[in-house]
């Protein structure tokens, strides 16, 4: 494979190729904190993680209703609340947040996030 023209990129995409292998035989964990419910965490291991929109909101709230969790009404409202309607939406589109190590439940730092339907 042909480098670039950075004097550095040998080395690095060594180091990257290297990291890649030690990587395979290792596990990450991470925890995210959100309302999920039993089907989503399904969904979240068969499929992987995938990145949080607006789209994706809104299809949650339309499988809840499928269900019969809760009404398209209330799925309207807590559609209309949530923080991809406000200015956090270009800070929370298109990511998955998580943290290396578990928060106690008494620790604020996620209270953003658990506040409301889908973090």
């Amino acid at each position: 494979m042909p480098y670039p023209e950075n004097p550095y990129a040998g080395e690095f995409l060594r180091a990257m190729e290297h990291i890649a292998r030690l990587m395979e035989a290792r596990t990450i964990r991470a925890w995210h904190y959100t309302r999920m419910t039993n089907d989503e965490t399904d969904v979240l291991l068969q499929d992987g993680i995938y990145s949080s929109t607006l789209n994706n909101v809104r299809s949650r709230f339309a499988a809840q209703v499928a269900a019969g969790v809760f009404s398209q009404g209330i799925a309207d409202q807590l559609f209309a609340d949530c923080p991809y309607q406000s200015d956090q939406r270009d800070s929370r589109s298109n990511k998955f947040w998580m943290i290396s190590h578990p928060i106690e439940i008494k620790n604020g730092d996620v209270e953003l996030l658990l506040k409301s339907w889908g973090g």
